[in-house]
């Protein structure tokens, strides 16, 4: 077995029984199976409504330590997420909504770096 098939079979044994993984797996799924069912301009626009709340903390941080300038964003990129998705018509679990926003928040941190 080669070092790449070493460490891809790793993974997989990761996901397959631990239970840290065996939850992210799960929790990707309901995520993803949730955000399919969101058209694509209403999922493109929430995503940009929550970019943009998440930069206007991320832009004025105050005295805030990074962590929670961080935490901040991630809280105004949910909110935002959830007028989106209502207004789309969609609802969809707190795990997906903290997911999308932590994803967005790391995407605009560091494209504003």
């Amino acid at each position: 077995m080669s070092f790449l098939e070493t460490i891809k079979a790793d993974i997989e044994g990761f996901f397959q029984k631990n239970p840290i993984g065996i939850a992210i797996e799960s929790d990707a799924k309901v995520a993803w199976g949730e955000l399919i069912s969101v058209a694509e301009h209403d999922l493109k626009t929430i995503v940009e409504q929550m970019g943009t709340a998440a930069l206007a903390v991320l832009a004025s941080p105050g005295a805030l330590s990074p962590q929670a300038v961080a935490s901040a964003a991630i809280a105004a990129g949910i909110e935002a997420a959830i007028v989106g998705f209502k207004a789309a018509g969609k609802d969809v679990t707190v795990q997906t909504l903290s997911t999308l926003a932590t994803t967005v928040v790391n995407q605009v941190s560091a494209k504003a770096v």
